[in-house]
């Protein structure tokens, strides 16, 4: 009884694998080929390999088995793709501009976390300065006006303390946090015009908003 052989059918023009696998032996395997297809020795996986032409360094070209990669996705303008032998499949490397976006978001994100902190420190007290605490002030204030510089009041800190505060102490708590959100936001902006004249991925990575000057806290 004649051996048996397992060979993979390919199109001979693309060289690809149409994932049709014969069992044969070698002497009977012309009667079981489809017209125009070829057969190469062995099973193997379509979509990672192809049949390509080898030089046997006399000119001489024969069948044999090259590696086929996947398709390679589509570039965006905030990546593209390269293959790495490593990982075996293409990885996004990104661009210059999708560098420059991706590290703005952070920056932004720093920004606006600083300045919507809800409390600050202000003369040695930690006082609340979300909306609604800001708008309690500024009505205080209002009312501070028309009492005069003998106005106080007794405020609950954000530790749950309370204190007598006058007109200039919440006027100081306004100013301080007005402060912390202007120097976020120029901060930001130092970083911004920065991240715009970085002429590499390298030197964008270089850019936080821990870099340089720090913004007030």
């Amino acid at each position: 009884m004649k051996q048996s052989h397992v060979f993979s059918v390919y199109y001979p023009e693309s060289g690809e694998f149409t994932g049709q696998v014969l069992t044969v032996p070698a002497d009977h395997l012309a009667n079981n080929l489809g017209q125009g297809l070829h057969a190469f020795p062995g099973r193997h996986d379509r979509e990672r390999f192809a049949v390509g032409q080898a030089d046997d360094g006399f000119g001489n070209l024969s069948p044999a088995l090259v590696r086929r990669l996947p398709p390679r996705p589509e570039d965006t303008p905030a990546q593209e793709w390269e293959w790495c032998e490593q990982a075996d499949n293409w990885i996004g490397v990104p661009t210059l501009s999708g560098s420059r976006l991706a590290r703005w978001q952070e920056i932004k994100s720093a920004r606006d976390t600083l300045a919507s902190l809800p409390t600050i420190m202000v003369q040695g007290r930690s006082w609340q300065v979300d909306d609604a605490s800001r708008a309690a002030m500024r009505h205080q204030l209002d009312a501070a006006d028309f009492v005069g510089a003998a106005w106080s009041t007794i405020w609950t800190l954000s530790d749950n303390t309370r204190a007598t505060v006058t007109a200039a102490t919440l006027r100081a708590v306004l100013a301080a946090y007005g402060m912390r959100a202007n120097s976020a936001q120029q901060h930001a902006q130092t970083l911004r015009d920065a991240l715009h004249r970085a002429q590499t991925v390298r030197e964008i990575n270089a850019i936080s908003w821990t870099a340089g000057a720090e913004a007030t806290p």
